[in-house]
């Protein structure tokens, strides 16, 4: 049996309040804090790990605690990769880890290194805050930049799926048709888009509405899945209840099939709007799907999607 997968979590290294992170602009904060490169602040993780960070022992207390027994441990520009290799290589068969690439000819190569190294997935995390169009990294980055196409294709060759975090629908990261054309260029690579394409909650503005079921609507291709991690971060003011998230995916569900949905925690972020087992519970103890959609929806998908043992 597959068991419980997490398919989108992180972790991230303790580090000391005023240090910066190059990459992003980000300085980090006591409390589990961090001022982003426009001087916003923002609560990275909840204030009892802002001391110790949250590394791969902290996510398998979680996981453990609510029988969860893999974990896909995304990245972005605060992650440190050293951090997913260890966590890799520390704790055998509960955790495949993804990379970041320099968006630059040096891309296949360090991805062809970073595989050899354990990493089996590759996150493009587009926001502008953390991701890779912030200003102190690759602003202008496409997604569909033909100098990434021998990136999509080593992928495939690899088996190294590629998630992508398209940020908020609207905005200039949220590249459908970007993903659209590589997706059907490189039919081999498995593509996986994050919290389901950042739905608009409550949805009430017909032009992000429609621009959201165009992202959804890449859920037809084979070769394209979604995970649905942190919808509570959209609809807080509903907690503890949050009767939305499960009806958003069960409605994905009618409509592409629950084939194509992945569940993941966002551990550690995610833990600001609810605990892990409430982020776990919402599905599976909910009455909107069956016992074999659960067991898709919460473990056989993320296998399929991030090549992981059935």
């Amino acid at each position: 049996m597959t068991g419980i997968v997490d398919a989108h979590a992180h972790l991230f290294p303790p580090r000391a309040p005023g240090s910066r992170d190059g990459r992003s602009g980000t300085t980090y904060l006591a409390g589990g804090r961090v001022r982003k490169w426009d001087g916003e602040e923002a609560a990275l993780m909840p204030e009892a790990y802002g001391e110790t960070g949250f590394p791969a022992e902290r996510l398998l207390e979680l996981m453990d605690a609510c029988g969860v027994g893999r974990a896909v441990v995304l990245a972005n520009s605060l992650a440190d990769p050293e951090e997913n290799v260890r966590a890799v290589r520390a704790h055998p068969g509960r955790f495949a880890a993804a990379m970041t690439l320099p968006c630059s000819p040096e891309a296949p190569e360090a991805l062809r290194a970073r595989h050899a190294r354990g990493l089996t997935a590759v996150k493009f995390e587009m926001s502008p805050g953390l991701g890779y169009t912030n200003p102190g990294w690759y602003p202008g980055f496409r997604l569909d930049d033909p100098a990434m196409e021998p990136v999509w294709d080593l992928a495939g060759e690899l088996g190294v799926a590629v998630a992508v975090d398209p940020g908020p629908v609207g905005g200039v990261t949220y590249q459908t048709e970007a993903l659209a054309r590589i997706a059907a260029a490189f039919p081999a690579t498995r593509f996986v888009i994050c919290h389901l394409g950042f739905p608009d909650v409550p949805m009430t503005d017909p032009v992000r509405r429609a621009a959201w079921r165009r992202m959804a609507a890449l859920a037809e291709r084979p070769n394209v899945w979604f995970d649905f991690a942190a919808l509570t971060d959209f609809c807080r003011g509903e907690a503890p209840a949050f009767p939305t998230p499960p009806r958003l995916v069960r409605a994905f569900a009618d409509e592409y099939g629950p084939h194509k949905l992945l569940w993941g925690s966002d551990a550690p972020g995610a833990l600001l709007a609810a605990d892990y087992p409430r982020l776990l519970g919402l599905y599976r103890d909910s009455p909107l799907f069956t016992e074999a959609e659960k067991a898709l929806l919460l473990g056989e998908n993320a296998c399929r999607a991030y090549g992981l043992p059935l």
